[in-house]
């Protein structure tokens, strides 16, 4: 899956085969939404589910990017 931004908004673009195609489709019908419609509320579910791992990945960065910075200073002196 790919993020590609565009005037603000922010798009994701992922590859599926023709019959998930198919039946995202059949779900929205169901749902009564567009095809688009649901699959934004598929990635909000997504995104909501996973917050504890993004933040853990965010804190990490932080611990990795000031590892990294220290080092750099000590290896300066």
């Amino acid at each position: 899956m790919s993020s590609v931004k565009n005037k603000g908004k922010c798009f994701a673009r992922a590859e599926v085969s023709e019959k998930q195609k198919e039946y995202i489709a059949i779900l929205a019908e169901l749902k009564g939404v567009t095809t688009p419609e649901l699959l934004q509320q598929v990635l909000e579910r997504f995104i909501d589910s996973n917050l504890e791992l993004i933040k853990e990945y965010q804190e990490n960065l932080k611990t990795l990017q000031q590892e990294t910075k220290n080092k750099i200073v000590m290896n300066g002196e």
